[in-house]
């Protein structure tokens, strides 16, 4: 019994998961860029400024591009980036674009990876200003009349099928589900194995002792011994 509840404790801590509460903290220090070559700087604030920050891009395309890593003492990786520039003030880590570009659209993510633990920041989306064109103006005219002489003119109103504009900033988010999920079901898994092989051990009923039973010869005396006289 006591190795059973070993077991289980054993069990449940590997299926236990606990939400560690990670200050990490992604915010715009200017506005939003209004036109192309603008300066952006995106600050990140953690709890763990001594592991340093990697920042990462999610762009248009869905693809991740990384940005450059800061170690805590301010050393950044890769040296050759000329757009960017990266600076440490305590535990928050700044992130300076010198010109932002259309490339440079996206959302932003701060990482910290410590103790074999990637913490992600919330996606900060940062994009240019959607520059509409204005339609040219046109002189309206009176209505025609249909010509009859005219096939391919008719005076039966037509349904004209609708257009929709996909929106190009829709679903870019960055999901998480996966670092969630995979170690949960791991652990489930191991618990649920574990917990089998505990009921298979503790609960094989134990063998029975088997007697030998063996039948004395008779002589015909009834299985008494006789003595002689």
């Amino acid at each position: 019994m006591a190795s059973f509840s070993s077991l289980l404790r054993v069990s449940l801590i590997l299926c236990y998961c606990t939400s560690q509460f990670n200050a990490m903290k992604i915010k715009m220090i200017n506005k939003a860029p209004q036109d192309i070559n603008a300066r952006v700087e995106l600050d990140c604030e953690t709890s763990f400024p001594d592991a340093g920050v990697s920042w990462m891009l999610q762009r248009n395309d869905r693809s991740l591009h990384s940005i450059l890593y800061i170690n805590s003492r301010s050393r950044v990786t890769p040296e050759n980036t000329p757009n960017y520039e990266a600076t440490r003030n305590g535990n928050t880590y700044k992130l300076i674009v010198k010109k932002f570009k259309n490339q440079d659209e996206g959302i932003y993510y701060c990482i910290v990876f410590r103790n074999q633990v990637i913490h992600f920041s919330s996606g900060l989306s940062v994009f240019l200003p959607v520059r509409t064109t204005q339609a040219p103006t046109t002189q309206r005219r009176g209505p025609e009349e249909p010509n009859i002489n005219n096939p391919h003119i008719t005076s039966e109103p037509k349904k004209c099928s609708d257009a929709t504009v996909p929106n190009p900033h829709e679903s870019l988010m960055f999901r998480c589900d996966p670092y969630i999920w995979i170690p949960l079901s791991g652990g489930c898994f191991i618990l649920l194995i574990t917990l089998v092989i505990t009921l298979t051990v503790c609960c094989d009923p134990r063998r029975r002792r088997r007697t030998c039973q063996c039948k004395r010869p008779l002589n015909g005396t009834n299985g008494k011994l006789t003595v002689p006289r």
